[in-house]
């Protein structure tokens, strides 16, 4: 009597363990793909391909270049029919370091035709900085059906008492073949350092802020949690001391129906 009741109960036992791992078969992959399909919805063009395309589309006159200054041709493919171009070109150089303008062309897979052409309506300023790159973000940034918020980040550096470098992203929305720039001059990452000083330590700072669409959305676009991380050394030059210093906060940015509004005062102070 008792060896049955421990067959039956090693039985029940296996049948769970049975049911629990065909339910684990059969939906595991099915979430996977889909957190994968999230994660990985759009994909950088090759520099080849950016260039025959720019090239077929006679985005660029040979006129335009200015071989003294790089111009920064950027592609992302949004879907199996369109792709995304970002140019930015040099224009003039007030202090040293050139001006840039931004131009995205919206184009057709199968015609390779301009759907739409949108024009950053002001300089990319050379003021403080050197304009250096410029980079589509794989990421997508809204999950809303026929609706992409594609991001688009620049990168700037200095060189001088105190080097840094800056990057910032601006997010485009993309609906009906328009184009909507709905977020602008967003830092981002921050890192600066100065010069070497009589003490063998020098006060630095880096900073991160990581942007996460979240699932509740406000006016059609997704609400998006911003992580920042700080870290910053302060230096005593009297007795060469360090400090370190670490901050984490988060903030959730709403879309207001034109652009993602920003209101947190105290994020984003990166000075050292």
């Amino acid at each position: 009597m008792y060896s049955s009741l421990l067959t039956m109960t090693f039985m029940r036992r296996l049948f769970y363990f049975c049911c629990i791992a065909i339910c684990i078969f059969i939906f595991l992959p099915f979430s996977y793909a889909q957190q994968k399909n999230i994660q990985n919805n759009y994909s950088r063009c090759s520099e080849t391909q950016t260039l025959q395309l720019i090239d077929k589309l006679k985005l660029i006159s040979p006129e335009q270049r200015d071989t003294r200054y790089p111009t920064f041709e950027r592609c992302i493919k949004l879907d199996q029919n369109r792709q995304l171009i970002a140019i930015s070109q040099p224009l003039h150089m007030p202090s040293g370091y050139a001006d840039y303008d931004l131009n995205l062309y919206l184009i057709d897979n199968a015609s390779e035709k301009i759907l739409n052409h949108y024009h950053y309506p002001m300089k990319i300023s050379s003021d403080n900085h050197q304009f250096e790159n410029l980079k589509f973000d794989i990421n997508p940034y809204s999950k809303t059906p026929h609706t992409h918020v594609i991001g688009l980040a620049l990168t700037y550096g200095h060189l001088g008492r105190i080097d840094y470098t800056i990057s910032e992203i601006k997010l485009f929305k993309i609906s009906n073949q328009q184009m909507q720039l709905v977020l602008d001059k967003f830092m981002t990452n921050y890192s600066a350092g100065e010069r070497p000083s009589l003490c063998e330590n020098n006060a630095q700072t880096e900073t991160q802020i990581l942007l996460h669409p979240l699932k509740q959305n406000s006016h059609g676009l997704a609400d998006i949690q911003l992580t920042e991380k700080t870290e910053r050394i302060t230096l005593n030059e009297k007795n060469c001391s360090t400090h370190r210093i670490v901050k984490k906060q988060r903030h959730i940015m709403k879309f207001d129906g034109k652009k993602y509004r920003f209101e947190h005062l105290n994020f984003l102070d990166f000075g050292i």
